[in-house]
């Protein structure tokens, strides 16, 4: 049931984010040199290296099979990402001249392995978890994403990890 109320929390959110996209990426993009760099540190933790290198930490930790369904999620991911960027085809808010917009890929990739780290490091979930939502807005501060792209990304990583780490047994 927990579960189920944070699914239907962030597509609220997510749906709702859609009729103020504009405004808030407007109003938030690049605003403060200091926050740039600050949201630039916590973007590279999305990328799919970074997350493989966090997944490499997990190892350390963990046993293999946990490494290997981390992996998995991840992989799973970034076909999921791909596909969906495909289907919508939503441009990004600024030009970058680079990929679409929906879903964004470094909250799903983060996001994807939450499951994961929260799992190993149990003591550290909550902090863990808030290292995703700096990741995810991190995304819409730095003008690459609409926080509906960032919301429906750590949604749709999220499920991924949590559906993979359910079925690991």
């Amino acid at each position: 049931m927990k579960k189920l109320w944070f699914y239907f929390t962030g597509l609220i959110l997510m749906i709702a984010s859609f009729f103020y996209d504009r405004e808030l990426v407007d109003f938030l993009a690049g605003r403060n040199e200091i926050l740039i760099y600050v949201f630039s540190f916590f973007s590279h933790f999305g990328d799919y290296f970074i997350a493989l290198i966090i997944i490499g930490m997990i190892y350390l930790k963990v046993d293999k099979k946990t490494v290997y369904y981390s992996c998995l999620s991840l992989i799973i991911s970034f076909i999921a990402v791909q596909l969906l960027k495909i289907i919508f085809l939503r441009e990004r808010p600024f030009d970058f001249g680079t990929s679409y917009s929906f879903p964004s890929g470094h909250a799903t990739a983060f996001f994807s392995i939450i499951p994961f780290l929260a799992k190993s490091f149990n003591k550290y979930k909550y902090w863990i978890f808030l290292v995703g939502i700096l990741v995810a807005f991190s995304r819409v501060y730095l003008g690459y994403h609409y926080l509906s792209d960032a919301i429906g990304g750590a949604l749709i990583g999220y499920f991924i990890g949590d559906v993979i780490i359910k079925n690991e047994s």
